[in-house]
């Protein structure tokens, strides 16, 4: 990552550097931009034109100046850039922030989880809900186990009809699916969603449904795409997308295929996501229209055991291939951003998926 020579010169000079809200505890690595305009810098000396700089006069020089910034999907956030104190952030944030963040991660999951739950406020004043990929005689005590050494957020498998509250982790249940209601948790035996139960999209979909605009979206290391086309749905609601950079994470197929599919809000390396997280639960949700219909849709159909053709009709139109779950005939969905598939019992595909389970498929029948 590259950042502003001119802030690695002032910050050289005085670090911490005190903002008009804000502390820097690694000023080097905060974001140019938004540093410079409410920064106060000593005037001292600049190292190319011996003239005093400060934040006084420096969108006088910006002009004669260049600096990179850094090349990032969305606008990068340093997340070592924290408020001073609760009651600071709270001035910053006066309604309600994003308050419903939605996981989702595959392989390489459990240490990234464990990894950036121990980054978060212990008063983070949000839900946090998890999808692990696990098989499906797994108990989920594995997960469990190493995530509950973060006491203060009471981390569990989530239950049917649970309510939910801020500042705890609820984690899907293996072989079930994880819906977010406006109150209360809803955990079902749907249809399996890129070849998952429980699945990523099913997930995001259903915050995004509900809690539009205050869902915070997260996709971490993981195989194959799930957690894409939910992303786009959260996108779509006016929530926050997040992804892990590909480039550290232990299986970067997942954040991989939500950077390729729509412009993500915030694409950030594991060390900084927590402290991004903290900061967008005091930041006050955008103002967004109703719930796209297609959106809506498929949020009905997870909560169902089985959908049905009327339904599964209204999202897309009949092609000649099979479902490789049930055999069953599928749809072609009418998405933009990506390509995907579903039947009328409710298993849904992104191309990737289908292809990867009918090339199982065809490889058994041999």
């Amino acid at each position: 990552m590259r950042y502003c020579n001119e802030i690695q010169w002032q910050y050289s000079l005085a670090f911490p550097v005190q903002f008009s809200s804000v502390i820097v505890r690694n000023a080097v690595e905060a974001d140019c931009e938004i540093c410079l305009a409410q920064a106060t810098f000593p005037a001292v000396p600049h190292p190319k034109t011996g003239s005093p700089t400060g934040a006084q006069n420096w969108r006088t020089q910006q002009n004669a100046m260049s600096f990179p910034r850094p090349q990032i999907a969305g606008e990068y956030f340093s997340a070592r850039r924290v408020f001073a104190d609760n009651a600071e952030r709270k001035k910053l944030m006066p309604g309600k922030g994003h308050n419903i963040i939605v996981v989702g991660t595959s392989a390489g999951g459990m240490e990234a989880l464990d990894d950036l739950i121990g980054q978060l406020s212990t008063d983070l004043p949000a839900s946090i809900f998890i999808v692990q990929h696990m098989a499906p005689e797994s108990t989920g005590e594995a997960l469990l186990h190493r995530l509950r050494k973060h006491k203060s957020f009471g981390c569990q498998l989530a239950k049917n009809g649970q309510p939910f509250k801020p500042g705890r982790i609820y984690i899907a249940p293996p072989d079930n699916h994880l819906l977010v209601k406006k109150r209360t948790l809803l955990v079902t035996k749907g249809a399996r969603e890129n070849r998952s139960r429980p699945g990523i999209d099913p997930l995001f979909r259903s915050a995004a449904v509900t809690h539009g605009p205050s869902v915070v979206g997260v996709v971490l290391t993981g195989m194959l795409d799930d957690g894409t086309a939910g992303l786009i749905a959260i996108k779509r609601c006016g929530g926050v997308t997040v992804v892990q950079d590909p480039k550290e994470a232990a299986y970067p197929a997942m954040p991989q295929s939500a950077l390729g599919n729509l412009k993500v809000d915030y694409c950030v390396p594991l060390s900084e996501m927590g402290g991004l997280l903290d900061k967008l639960t005091y930041e006050r949700p955008r103002n967004h229209g109703a719930v796209p219909a297609d959106v809506r849709t498929e949020a009905v159909i997870a909560e169902r055991i089985l959908s049905d053709v009327a339904q599964v009709n209204e999202l897309g139109n009949q092609v000649p291939y099979n479902c490789p779950n049930c055999g069953g005939v599928l749809w072609e969905m009418d998405h933009p951003d990506v390509r995907r598939f579903r039947c009328h019992t409710g298993h849904s595909f992104t191309e990737s998926a289908l292809l990867t389970s009918q090339s199982e498929n065809r490889g058994n029948t041999v």
